[in-house]
């Protein structure tokens, strides 16, 4: 799983802006699971949403902000890109719904 990073950006030595670039970077090793069940998770606000998939992640994996975008590879074709709904980590492993 990868997820978009601002990088850069600022000002140089005479003032002027310096666009930050947007780039994924490597998080972590995943598993993901398409919900063609149609099922649903509650948020933190506690309203219910139909997630796109469930991301599977390995015990000790860094959390992941709300809102955040990701995406899951297969070599070089994009399997699952969209923003996180909800990260839990749970006492065997991490799960991220997008």
């Amino acid at each position: 799983m990868q997820v978009l990073k601002l990088t850069g950006g600022g000002f140089d030595a005479e003032g002027n802006p310096i666009p930050s670039v947007e780039q994924y970077v490597d998080h972590a090793k995943c598993r993901d699971e398409a919900n063609s069940g149609g099922n649903q998770i509650n948020l933190v606000d506690g309203s219910a949403h139909v997630f796109e998939s469930l991301i599977q992640l390995p015990k000790g994996t860094a959390p992941v902000e709300v809102g955040k975008s990701v995406r899951v590879m297969e070599g070089n074709v994009v399997r699952v890109k969209s923003s996180v709904k909800r990260f839990q980590k749970d006492q065997l492993h991490a799960r991220l719904w997008v």
